[in-house]
């Protein structure tokens, strides 16, 4: 070909080496014109580019698998995602599902036993996840009247996997693999140096559906399912329904209204006496916090107070109502000073901790400086 187009070449070709591996050589080609213009020789110039191959073949792995564990990465796994959404768009028939793997308490792992063995227990639990798809796989095969044509497990995160199930027929068959991960995971994890320790997933699992405009949405929708096998303790696999999802708004929409609430004024605090048993006298106040909302009325702090911490606001609150108790307790202390000047008001927060209201406390104390320390704090389960 070189001597006909008057063009080097090059090209590259496999031979067996002697001691019976394979070796990659590459041949250039190179053209030597004689005084007329005209291609009168070849040059060819020979060298074995194996180990070179072999860095751009673990370059190119790397780039789309995890190194901890081998499995495909997030970005494998978004393609494979795209590419089913894309297809269940043109066959009305083709059906897929997404499952989100979270490990339960890992972080305790970590704590324990030390980052090196919180990595050798996500290889062994990503090796059982890997297992239990396979097997799922050879006992889906063999029945007629169920099967998964097609599977792709990968490391999303941090100690969080995703399953892509396509070609399947039932709801029952992302619900089967996932028991099936759950009763693998049963068994005690066994980390040398370590006693046997036990792991648990929660699962979350969102079918395809036809009214969705992204692939994204599919992987929205099995978050919200794992939040809710989080929320009913772990341990457990939920499927995503259209209730869940108008939940999950619902939710979101909650969170974005109390972002503003401290700004429009919408907290209440409402005070409960507390009397001693002994003269009946009342010696404190406890303030509960309310929500004024402009549509949804008077809301507990049961169904806002995990909304605040999860929006990032509930330190805001937890200040606001703190300053509004001391701000209370030092009005009535003026208005009834037949009250014991250490008549106290307390105000519970699931999310309080006692260096932040150490610092908070003297502070508010220090602008009610004739009633210090009227405000004790606490912590509720």
């Amino acid at each position: 070909m070189a001597r006909q187009t008057g063009v080097g070449q090059s090209l590259q070709y496999r031979i067996r080496h002697k001691n019976g591996s394979w070796r990659i050589l590459e041949s250039t080609a190179s053209t030597v014109r004689n005084s007329q213009g005209e291609v009168d020789k070849l040059v060819i110039a020979n060298r074995d580019v194996t180990a070179r191959k072999e860095i751009e073949q673990k370059l190119a792995h790397d780039a789309l698998h995890d190194a901890l564990t081998g499995l495909p990465n997030r970005r494998v796994f978004l393609e494979r995602l795209q590419r089913g959404f894309s297809q269940a768009k043109r066959e009305s028939t083709f059906r897929y599902a997404v499952l989100l793997v979270d490990i339960d308490h890992f972080k305790d792992f970590s704590t324990d036993f030390g980052h090196a063995v919180a990595h050798r227990v996500l290889v062994e639990i990503a090796r059982r996840l890997d297992s239990s798809l396979r097997s799922a796989d050879t006992v889906s095969r063999s029945c007629e009247t169920s099967s998964v044509s097609d599977q792709l497990l990968a490391r999303f995160d941090g100690d969080g996997f995703t399953i892509l199930l396509e070609g399947i027929y039932d709801p029952s068959d992302a619900m089967r693999i996932a028991n099936r991960i759950q009763s693998s995971l049963a068994l005690p994890l066994h980390v040398e140096g370590h006693p046997p320790r036990s792991a648990s997933v929660s699962i979350g699992i969102a079918l395809s559906d036809p009214t969705l405009e992204r692939a994204d949405d599919l992987i929205n929708d099995a978050e919200t399912a794992l939040r809710r096998a989080q929320a009913l303790g772990g341990n457990r696999t939920e499927l995503f329904d259209t209730a869940m999802h108008a939940r999950a708004v619902n939710r979101l929409q909650l969170e974005d209204d109390l972002r503003t609430a401290l700004n429009h004024r919408q907290l209440r605090v409402y005070y409960q006496p507390i009397v001693s048993l002994e003269d009946r006298k009342i010696i404190g106040f406890e303030a509960l916090v309310r929500w004024q909302h402009s549509v949804h009325g008077l809301i507990s702090p049961g169904r806002f107070l995990d909304i605040a911490e999860d929006a990032g606001v509930i330190a805001a609150v937890d200040q606001w109502v703190l300053l509004e108790a001391c701000r209370q307790s030092c009005r009535w202390q003026v208005e009834y000073p037949v009250l014991d000047t250490q008549d106290r008001t307390q105000y519970f927060s699931s999310s309080l901790r006692k260096s932040t209201l150490t610092r908070r406390d003297s502070r508010h104390s220090a602008r009610n400086e004739d009633r210090p320390g009227c405000t004790e704090t606490g912590n509720y389960g």
